[in-house]
């Protein structure tokens, strides 16, 4: 279950009542707020960005929600494509188009990596994700 702050709360209802979206959730992001829409309204969402933006006075990011775990996982790489994602059990294989996509998936320290995991487990059973080595690097020449 999720559980959100107070003010995370309140920042999440205000978010609803400016974009007319529905958020399912509200997260710390880059010194800003990532909010997880609702797919149906992520256009809507995005029309009152700029407006959101103001209100807030900070960095607003948005994220689509989906209950298909490899939609989700796309919408949270954006605007990475991935060659491949698997779903084994409670582990999941990302298999990236190149070495550059591989190292934008770890992030510095691994950090854009955990946070994915944190992100991901709120709303799935996955206890792991693992990134493979690039597709091109797997072709034979």
């Amino acid at each position: 279950m999720i559980k959100l702050s107070p003010e995370l709360l309140q920042q999440l209802a205000l978010f609803g009542q400016l974009t007319k979206a529905h958020a399912r959730d509200v997260l710390p992001y880059e010194g800003g707020l990532l909010f997880i829409v609702a797919e149906d309204d992520l256009e809507q969402a995005l029309d009152a960005l700029p407006k959101v933006e103001r209100v807030f006075k900070k960095k607003i990011f948005l994220l689509g929600y989906s209950s298909d775990l490899t939609t989700f996982i796309n919408h949270l790489l954006y605007p990475l494509t991935v060659h491949h994602i698997k779903v084994d059990g409670t582990t999941v294989y990302i298999t990236p188009n190149d070495v550059r996509d591989k190292g934008k998936i770890y992030g510095r320290s691994r950090e854009h990596l955990r946070w994915m995991i944190m992100v991901i487990q709120r709303y799935f059973d996955v206890k792991d994700i693992q990134i493979t080595e690039p597709w091109q690097t797997n072709q034979t020449a």
